[in-house]
């Protein structure tokens, strides 16, 4: 199964709020957490976003601002759809900053394709980066 990275991944981590230097270990970290753990919480009908939140090892959540997610965390598919990647790991928090995440969609909607690859039921990772706000 693996994870599914976005062609654009490496842009998204220029604004790392710390830099992907100070970030690397964790971000290898969580990254481990998503390949190994998703694929139990997202089997058969699998958990709501919520809860694969609540049941992963690292702090994990939905975007709860749905405007965000409209603006910010949606994915074009080839056919025009869209399919939506807002959940998000936390990283430590440093100061008061708000923590640096890790933006996925954890199981993608059947029939979804992306440049002709049928990436329907795969984990995609579409930001590594800073809090994305209004």
């Amino acid at each position: 199964r693996g994870l599914l990275f976005d062609d654009e991944l490496q842009d998204s981590m220029k604004i790392l709020d710390l830099g992907f230097e100070k970030r690397k270990a964790e971000i290898l970290e969580h990254l481990l957490v998503l390949e190994l753990e998703l694929p139990d919480l997202t089997k058969g009908n699998g958990c709501s976003n919520q809860e694969i939140g609540d049941r992963l090892s690292v702090p994990c959540s939905p975007e709860r601002k749905r405007d965000i997610v409209r603006k910010y965390l949606a994915k074009r598919a080839d056919d025009g759809e869209y399919f939506y990647c807002e959940l998000h790991t936390k990283m430590k928090k440093v100061g008061d900053r708000p923590p640096d995440r890790i933006y996925f969609c954890a199981k993608v909607p059947k029939g979804i394709t992306l440049n002709g690859q049928d990436i329907g039921g795969r984990t995609y990772i579409y930001k590594i980066s800073k809090h994305v706000q209004n």
